[in-house]
């Protein structure tokens, strides 16, 4: 069955508007602030509009619970990111 493309284009803006939509899993602040920082840095090397810069604290350096959230972070949004724009890429035409 294919999809037309005006059918396509809402179902792709709802998938990327839910890839930057962003849920911190509970733990320590510092956990939670590497968690943020981490998914902001994976949406800017995925090319994500407006996330220009990866994003690391001081914090990097010395406190393993920063690290550790940075970490889970980069890692859950950098894998959300990249199947939403292959799936973009590989669309239908």
């Amino acid at each position: 069955m294919r999809i037309s493309r005006r059918l396509a284009a809402p179902a792709l803006a709802a998938a990327l508007a839910g890839c930057t939509a962003m849920s911190v899993p509970p733990g320590s602040p510092a956990f939670q602030a590497g968690y943020k920082d981490g998914c902001r840095s994976a949406w800017a090397d995925v090319g994500v509009r407006g996330y220009n810069d990866r994003v690391e604290d001081e914090k990097m350096k010395t406190n393993a619970e920063y690290q550790a959230g940075w970490g889970r972070g980069y890692g859950e949004c950098f894998s959300v990111d990249q199947r939403t724009t292959r799936n973009r890429d590989m669309g239908s035409g």
